[in-house]
Order: C-alpha cells, then sequence, then structure tokens
C-alpha cells in the first residue's frame, strides 16, 4: 500500500506500482482522482482538472494507455518498480516535461532526443506535473517473455537487453515517423468514429512494431560520425522550429544561424538523424497537416492550400498527391 494525499484538499503526489495486470493503471488513477470508469476511460472531477484518461487492449500482451490532462495542481506521478511485474512500459512524452530517474532529472518530450522512456520493471522512476498545463502523454505496456519468445535473432539489440535480467532504463528519440504515427492515433481517439478502435489498434500495432526496429537500430545510430551530444539537442530545437513554424518555414540560413551551424553542416546533420533533408521534412510534415484538415470535414481542398500558403492550388494538390498518391479530392471522398 502507498500513501496518497487526498485529492479533494490538493494533489501533491501519486504514487503507483508497476502494473501486474492490463487494467491495473487505469483503475488506480481513477480512484486517486474519485472518477468513475466508463468504457475503459474517464474524466477528470472539476475540483482535480479538464481532461480524460483511456485505456485500449489491443490483444492479451499489449496495453495501451493515454491521457490529456490540466491540472488545478502540480504534482509528481511517482512509478513504484515491481521486480516480478509482466508488463514493461514504453513512455511517449508527447509535450515537453520533466523525469526524475535515479535522482538524476532529465528533460523529455516529444521534440527533444528523451521523447520515450522505457525502464525495466524494478525501475523507480518521477514525472513532474505542472499545473495548468495541458499534458499528453501515450504509454505501451508490453508482456516482457511474450516479446522475447518473439524475437528470432537472440543477438538484436532488444533481445538482449530483456532477456539478460538485469536492471536497465532508455531513452529514445520520437522520431518523424513515430511521431506521425502517434499523431494517426491522437487523431482517432479524437474523433470517436465508430470505427476508430480498430484504427487505433492497427496503428498502436504499427507504433509498436516500429519502435522495436528503431530500438535495434540503436548500435547503427551510435556510430554516427561528426554529431555530438549538443548538435542532437540543437538538431530536435531546429525540428520543433519547423514544425512550429510549418506554414511559413524559415530559410536554411535562419535555421543554420539559430543553430550557430554552417548551412552545410545543418543540413547534412538533420538528414543524418532524421533520415531526410530539412526540405523533404518540412513538406512531408505540412502534407501531414493538409490530410488531418482534410479529414476534419471542415475545409475544402482550396480552404487547406490557401492556409498553408499555397499561391496555386494545383501545386498543392500535386505536392499532396506526390506525398499520398491521392489528389486531395479523391482523398475528401474516401472518407465521406
Amino acid at each position: 500500500m502507498y500513501f496518497i494525499c487526498d485529492v479533494k484538499m490538493s494533489i501533491q503526489t501519486i504514487k503507483y506500482p508497476a502494473i501486474e495486470h492490463h487494467d491495473d493503471w487505469i483503475k488506480k488513477m481513477a480512484k486517486e482522482f474519485s472518477a468513475t470508469i466508463h468504457d475503459n476511460s474517464f474524466e477528470l472531477p472539476k475540483n482535480i482538472g479538464k481532461g480524460k484518461c483511456m485505456q485500449y487492449y489491443p490483444c492479451e500482451w499489449l496495453t495501451v494507455s493515454y491521457f490529456k490532462i490540466s491540472l488545478n495542481r502540480g504534482i509528481d506521478f511517482q512509478r513504484v518498480g515491481m521486480p516480478n511485474s509482466p508488463y514493461i512500459p514504453i513512455v511517449f512524452y508527447l509535450v515537453d516535461a520533466q523525469q526524475v530517474v535515479d535522482n538524476v532529472k532529465y528533460r523529455v518530450g516529444a521534440h527533444n532526443p528523451n521523447g520515450i522512456f522505457m525502464p525495466s520493471t524494478d525501475i523507480d522512476s518521477k514525472w513532474l506535473i505542472p499545473a495548468n498545463k495541458w499534458i499528453t502523454n501515450l504509454t505501451l505496456a508490453f508482456k516482457r517473455e511474450w516479446l522475447i519468445e518473439q524475437i528470432p535473432d537472440s543477438n538484436s539489440y532488444v533481445h538482449q537487453l530483456l532477456s539478460n535480467n538485469e536492471s536497465f532504463y532508455i531513452f529514445e528519440s520520437i522520431s518523424p515517423k513515430l511521431l506521425s504515427i502517434i499523431n494517426e492515433i491522437e487523431n482517432e481517439i479524437a474523433s470517436c468514429k465508430q470505427l476508430s478502435k480498430v484504427s487505433i489498434y492497427n496503428n498502436t500495432f504499427q507504433l509498436f512494431t516500429q519502435f522495436t526496429k528503431q530500438l535495434n537500430n540503436r548500435e547503427k545510430q551510435q556510430t554516427r560520425s561528426n554529431i555530438t551530444s549538443a548538435d542532437v539537442k540543437t538538431l530536435f530545437e531546429i525540428r520543433a522550429l519547423i514544425l512550429d513554424n510549418i506554414t511559413d518555414m524559415p530559410s536554411i540560413e535562419t535555421l543554420a544561424n539559430t543553430a550557430a551551424m554552417s548551412s552545410s553542416k545543418l543540413q547534412k546533420t538533420f538528414k543524418q538523424l532524421f533520415g531526410k533533408s530539412i526540405t523533404q521534412f518540412a513538406l512531408r510534415e505540412k502534407m501531414r497537416l493538409a490530410k488531418t484538415m482534410l479529414k476534419t470535414g471542415n475545409f475544402s481542398v482550396s480552404d487547406v492550400a490557401y492556409k498553408l500558403e499555397y499561391s496555386n492550388v494545383s501545386h498543392f494538390a500535386k505536392a499532396f498527391n506526390n506525398c499520398y498518391k491521392i489528389n486531395p479530392g479523391a482523398y475528401i471522398e474516401s472518407i465521406v
């Protein structure tokens, strides 16, 4: 048992053990927030804050937890390790926050190198959540033994990490491909459509598969030359700047000045780290935004072209077709 402050008075700390059963987390959170679970989800009481917590169960070896909340008072989420827990979490931090492990503080978030946190079941950790700030978090909890059985290559990074029975925790970046899948999951969660749960499950499996592939490439990534840890931090800041200004992206020269790099170094290291040139990355993200806008049904093709600052609708349509192999008008018709 763990002492929890009475949330009706003032939340200071919530402690919860590593899960042993697939629905442990949502039951624990609902109890601490004095909320009632309906269809594996609950709304925060108004005296606590705003937002919603939910869980999905794509299969017996995988649990998906998601919340988007804003709390009236800042709190600490403290995960207490349990050596024999069968589930290992993969935590995707979608907004900037602070994580504490072994008394070391880490900045975490979608646009810095520490976007994903995966600890062994015995590791304690703490997540600091400020007051009156929207916090979004997606966690996949998978059964360790199941995954070990599914990996044929015993020399792979993931297999060795999970099978040696030693304590570990790792941070990993949220690659553009992972971020794209996460965005799809969030869109489906927000849509509340009849078949959205099917799409959420499908995208969850894609996210899990892509993450394990990325983990297995860690050794290759670590052998990249000429990119320092300071460079990595700077490149993530540049990526965030591009995403924040996707409709009117700063010039390469401006980005290079911001990064305190030459234009050639910035472009070379950006592609080396993220797999696409700055121009390719920005175009892909702009088309992803276009797809999201069209999917809402609130914008016409010309509306989206205008908002994305295309002077010619045909130029926008060509770019969209090159990216998704379908014209934007046909895409709208396909989702009606």
